[in-house]
C-alpha cells in the first residue's frame, strides 16, 4: 500500500480561540509576572508559570497530519499515535450533535483535543481541528477516536478496504 498523508486542517472557530486564546493568557502572564515578581507570592508564581506548560501540552497534542501506511492510522502530533487496522473494528463520518461533553481537553485551544462523549456514542479520545472534516474509528477494544483531516472520505474509503482484507 502507497502511504497517503492527509492534512489536519483547523477550521475558523479553532483559529480564533488559538489566537484569542493566546494573546489573552501572553498578556495575562505579563502583568501577573510583573506584579509578583517582587512580591512573596511564591505560590502564585508558581500557579502562573504553570500556565504556558498547559498551553505548551495543547500545543503537543494538535494534530498536524495523519498518514495511512501499511501497517495502519498514524496520526502526526509531537509524538505519534497508531492505530492498527487489525485493531479497527470501523470507520465513519462524525457529525457532534448538542449533547457533547468535555470531560478533559480543549475545546477548540489548537483544536477539539482531550476526552469528550456524547449520547450516541459515549466516551470518545478527540483529536480534531474541523468538525466538519471529522470522522470516528471505533477498535475492537471499543476505543473510539474522532479526528478531522482534509479529504476524509479518502481515508474512509481507504481504511474500510484495508479493514475487510
Amino acid at each position: 500500500m502507497e502511504k497517503i498523508r492527509l492534512k489536519v486542517r483547523w477550521g475558523i472557530s479553532v483559529k480564533i480561540i488559538t489566537v484569542s486564546v493566546i494573546l489573552i493568557l501572553a498578556a495575562v502572564e505579563y502583568y501577573a509576572i510583573s506584579s509578583l515578581i517582587n512580591s512573596k507570592g511564591w505560590i502564585e508564581m508558581a500557579i502562573i508559570c504553570a500556565i504556558p506548560l498547559i498551553m505548551l501540552y495543547f500545543a503537543t497534542e494538535s494534530p498536524a497530519f495523519i498518514e495511512l501506511n501499511e501497517t495502519g492510522v498514524l496520526l502526526h502530533k509531537l509524538s505519534r499515535k497508531l492505530i492498527r487496522y487489525e485493531q479497527i473494528e470501523n470507520v465513519d463520518c462524525y457529525k457532534p450533535d448538542k449533547s457533547e461533553i468535555r470531560f478533559w481537553g480543549s475545546g477548540g485551544f489548537f483544536g477539539f483535543i482531550g476526552k469528550f462523549s456524547n449520547a450516541k456514542i459515549g466516551f470518545y479520545q478527540s483529536y480534531t481541528g474541523d468538525y466538519s472534516q471529522a470522522f470516528l474509528i471505533q477498535t475492537k477494544d471499543n476505543k473510539k477516536y474522532v479526528c478531522s483531516c482534509e479529504n476524509r472520505d479518502l481515508l474512509i474509503n481507504t481504511i474500510k478496504k484495508q479493514i475487510q482484507l
